[in-house]
């Protein structure tokens, strides 16, 4: 079985995003929006926006995505997020539970990504 690629400057910068913002972290949506507070986002959501891909709110429940564009395919964000981490099922669990605490999430980023890219703390 093929071991996925990492994507280690992108768990970092995910985890960067939520420290600069974290009003806009919410580990128990994929992606929401609501008027006036702009979009919040899980681990994996903000993996997946902060890689350009575009969330599909739903109609009928406009505050919530669990569905991004992604060069235009849809695919579910947890799903996506999985591919664009190079992580694998087990570690998307760990990672993308939605009771981590932002330290959990610091933890998990280290054992699964190792060290920053380029030696910064």
């Amino acid at each position: 079985m093929n071991r996925p690629t990492r994507n280690a400057a992108l768990a970092w910068r995910v985890l960067d995003h939520i420290d600069a913002n974290p009003d806009q972290w919410d580990q128990e949506v994929w992606i929401s929006r609501s008027p006036g507070c702009g979009t919040a986002a899980c681990f994996a959501g903000w993996a997946c926006l902060l890689s350009g891909d575009q969330p599909e709110f739903d109609t009928k429940f406009d505050s919530e995505a669990d569905v991004v564009y992604a060069n235009g395919d849809v695919a579910l964000v947890q799903f996506r997020a999985q591919k664009l981490l190079g992580v694998t099922a087990s570690e998307q669990d760990d990672l993308f539970a939605l009771n981590n605490t932002r330290e959990d999430l610091g933890n998990l980023v280290a054992e699964i990504f190792g060290p920053r890219p380029g030696g910064a703390a």
